[in-house]
Formats: C-alpha cells, structure tokens, sequence
C-alpha cells in the first residue's frame, strides 16, 4: 500500500505542472498578440503625419500665392472675372408662373405667384407725366430699365453699362480680359542636355572614324 501511495503522488502533481505550462503558453500568445496588433496599428499612424504635413504645407504655399496676386493686383482682375459671371444667379425670380406669356394675366389683377404661393399684384408704374418728371428728377433714369415678368425696376451699374457698351462694339466684354497674353514657352525654356529617349541607334547611322 505504500509503494501505491508513492507512485500516486508523482501523478497528482504532474496534472498542476500541466494546467501551469498551458496557463504561461496563453500569456505569451496573449503578449505576443499584442505586440503583433501595436505593430500593425503604428504604420497607421505614421501614415497620417506625411498626410498631415502635406495638407499644411499646400495650405501655406496657397496662402502666400493668394497674397502674391493681391499684392499685384492680379487677384481683383481674376474675381472680377467670375462676379460677372455669377452676378446674374443672385438675382431670384419672384414669378414663378415660368416662361408663359404675361397676356395671359392682362384680365386680372396680378401678374403670378411667388414662391409661398401668393398673388403678386400689379403695381402703378405711373403715366407719361410721372416718366417725364422722373426724366428731370431722377439721375438714374437714362439706366433704369423695368422688369415686367417680376414687376420691378432694375438701374443698371457702371460696370453693367461698359459690358454692354463693349459687347455692342464687338469687343470682349470683360474689360480685363487679355486676348493677347505674354506667350509663355514652356518646351524650349528649359534647356535639355540629355536626350528625350533612350533608344539605341541604328547600325544604319554608324559612321567608320
């Protein structure tokens, strides 16, 4: 019975010895795990930084580029350019009937709706005698021109009244428009020392020394 004991003994404490071996082999997979997910995530943010840096670098040389053009007046010509052309869709249509013929409302009282839907009524634009006390009174009667569609009176700008004037003379009609620019040679600017390609030359061309 004792040599049953004896030989017992070695088997009960071989199972801990197990369980802490499987225990330990867990913690460095979980270490190891670990280690391999910081890995993978640091190249993320690395990647980020060069990003980053790039961003802030276009947005300064942008910057320094817009005041360069202010600075040279070249900026205001190139806006105005576009406020011209964008001026127009500023300026909303309060008629919504579309493009129908405004004889179809000469029997009412209203010429359309707007856009909450209600009537937009007829005003008193005034006879001959109004039109010619206004002629005397009003400075800005030679531009003013009436808006019949929207019942509304519209002066025409200075700058409005030399696009047309440039346009009528079939001249461009932005004033800063340059048609004949400074020509810029882009190819032959820049002096080449090496050749555009890299074939080899036929035997054809060899010429004995």
């Amino acid at each position: 019975m004792a040599r049953g004991k004896k030989t017992a003994a070695p088997l009960k404490a071989s199972t801990p010895s197990a369980n802490g071996s499987s225990k330990s082999n867990k913690k460095t997979a979980g270490v190891a795990m670990k280690k391999q997910n910081k890995q993978t995530k640091a190249p993320i943010k690395d990647n980020k930084k060069p990003l980053e840096k790039k961003t802030r670098r276009f947005t300064v040389d942008r910057e320094k580029e817009v005041q360069k053009m202010r600075e040279d007046g070249s900026l205001s010509l190139a806006s105005q350019l576009h406020v011209d052309d964008l001026s127009s869709d500023d300026e909303e249509n309060v008629n919504t009937i579309g493009n129908v013929p405004l004889r179809w409302y000469e029997d009412y009282d209203h010429i359309g709706y707007n856009v909450d839907g209600k009537k937009i009524m007829k005003s008193n634009n005034g006879d001959g005698i109004d039109n010619a006390i206004a002629a005397k009174d009003d400075p800005n009667y030679d531009r003013t021109v009436y808006d019949a569609y929207n019942d509304r009176k519209i002066v025409i700008s200075d700058r409005d009244m030399e696009i047309i004037r440039r346009m009528q003379a079939g001249a461009f009609a932005h004033p800063e428009f340059e048609a004949y620019p400074d020509y810029v040679d882009i190819y032959s600017s820049n002096k080449i020392i090496h050749s555009m390609g890299n074939d080899l030359e036929p035997k054809s061309r060899f010429l004995p020394s």
